[in-house]
Parts: structure tokens; C-alpha cells; sequence
């Protein structure tokens, strides 16, 4: 499974919980789009995301506007992708706005992939795929 979420916003922990903190430490790869916010969250998350624990997935990570410079020197503000891309996002973990919390789980289908926006409490929000049609 491949598990993106953003905003985590704190000062000294991961602050996942949940479906979300359970994702996070099953998916083979994590996305996260930015705002650890310090170095002590990034370190925090890193650990459940596998970088730490052995068989644990990889985390895959980039700066926000909300990053403090050492969050910034160690992921940098952006990643490329050598392929078709898709617009995917999760929403805030920390501070939404305009919806509740959620991260979004992908599955590897024979078109592409399947995903699910899910709360921490394990709520399905909405589902969709993605295709490898460009």
C-alpha cells in the first residue's frame, strides 16, 4: 500500500493516530506533501513510516511553507516524477479546514492504482482511482 498524507504540523511528535498512524506503519512507501513544521516531527514520523524498523516501508518527503530550515536542508521542496502524474491531495492531517482529517491509501490495480481518502478513525471519505492514461 502507498499512504500520502500532508500537514502533520507539531513540535516534537508525529501526532498520527489511529487508521492513520496504522497506515502509515503498513504502506510499502509513504508520501508526505509537506508541514512536519520542526526536525523533531520529521523524526517522529520517519520512525513509524518504516525508517527506523526493520522491513518498514520508504518515506518520501517534501518541504512546506510551514518547515523550519533543517526540515527544508533534509527533504527539500520537491521531487520529481518521471512518469504521468496525478494530482493527489490528502488533506490536513493537523489543522483542516474545509474537511476532517484524512490521508488517502493507494492500491496497485491492473489500470493503475485505487485510492480511498480515510479519517484517523478509519471513515472512508471518498474514493477514486487514478489510471496510467495520461
Amino acid at each position: 500500500m502507498i499512504v500520502a498524507v500532508s500537514d502533520t504540523h507539531g513540535t516534537d511528535g508525529h501526532r498520527l493516530e489511529g487508521r492513520t498512524l496504522a497506515a502509515v506503519r503498513e504502506a510499502s512507501l509513504v508520501v508526505h506533501a509537506g508541514d512536519f513544521t520542526t526536525e523533531a516531527v520529521l523524526e517522529a514520523f520517519r520512525a513509524e513510516a518504516g525508517g527506523d524498523r526493520d522491513g518498514g516501508g520508504d518515506l518520501v518527503a517534501v518541504a512546506g511553507n510551514n518547515d523550519d530550515e533543517r526540515v527544508r536542508a533534509r527533504v527539500g521542496r520537491r521531487r520529481t516524477v518521471e512518469r504521468a502524474v496525478a494530482v493527489l491531495n490528502p488533506g490536513s492531517h493537523a489543522d483542516p479546514r474545509w474537511n476532517r482529517p484524512a490521508h488517502a491509501e493507494l492500491e496497485p490495480t491492473a489500470e493503475g492504482l485505487s485510492g480511498r481518502l480515510v479519517t484517523p478513525d478509519g471513515e472512508g471519505l471518498e474514493t477514486f482511482a487514478v489510471t496510467g492514461r495520461e
